[in-house]
């Protein structure tokens, strides 16, 4: 299943709890899911969110010209941003994956290999001061200010580590029917109702790691068939 955001309202909250991920990310983490979409909105978020003070940073949103962007930004205000190489606003599902590797900061679709960036002086890391919105770029605690995102997104993951070249083969061609389990922070599957049912209610949307991160639907995200394979995860 999936999630269908129409660029207006729509988006997951994810929880207090999340914002200390904020702290974790001078260390190896990744994050992944998967996205169809048509619009190329120059800032269109899949998630993003930022501190008071233009401190720390962890967004992944479009850039305007159809590839995934990725950025973090410390409390220091030392930076460091990555684009894909394809373009993904072509009405089609990709795979997106965002991760820091030691000192090198990464980004994927598919299984194709984007910018890289040597973010070894991105190291005064602290805890988020908002929620991390899947849908939604959370400006200083403004939901409203920057264009959500539009389209259907499949899954969701953050991890406390990284994934070599064959965990992310694994991850592209399970399409969400394998999980890794180690150092898994947050999972959503967004198959938590059937088909053209509005998603809705508290912590209704639920993470699958159980750390508890379950999410609270905001606007009229609509759950719909996707590229995840109906059947049950195998974890590892």
């Amino acid at each position: 299943m999936s999630l269908v955001f129409d660029g207006t309202g729509d988006y997951i909250d994810t929880g207090a709890a999340l914002k200390a991920f904020g702290a974790l990310l001078g260390s190896d983490w990744a994050l992944y899911t998967w996205l169809n979409c048509s619009s190329s909105a120059n800032s269109t978020s899949v998630m993003s969110s930022v501190n008071d003070g233009d401190s720390v940073i962890l967004q992944l949103r479009m850039d305007g010209t159809g590839h995934i962007f990725g950025r973090i930004r410390d409390d220091d205000g030392n930076l460091s941003n990555v684009v894909t190489g394809g373009i993904i606003t072509d009405s089609a599902w990709h795979f997106a994956l965002l991760q820091r590797v030691g000192n090198t900061l990464e980004i994927y679709t598919n299984l194709t290999a984007g910018g890289t960036d040597d973010v070894t002086a991105v190291d005064n890391l602290v805890a988020l001061d908002y929620i991390m919105p899947i849908g939604a770029y959370n400006d200083r605690g403004n939901l409203n200010s920057v264009a959500k995102f539009i389209g259907t997104i499949g899954e969701f993951a953050f991890y406390t580590r990284s994934f070599n070249a064959s965990e992310r083969k694994i991850l592209y061609e399970s399409r969400g029917t394998h999980i890794f389990t180690d150092s898994l922070e947050a999972h959503w599957l967004f198959n938590d109702k059937p088909e053209g049912t509005t998603a809705a209610g508290a912590n209704s949307v639920i993470d699958i790691s159980g750390n508890g991160h379950d999410g609270t639907p905001n606007g009229d995200p609509v759950y719909q068939a996707g590229i995840l394979r109906p059947v049950r995860a195998i974890v590892s």
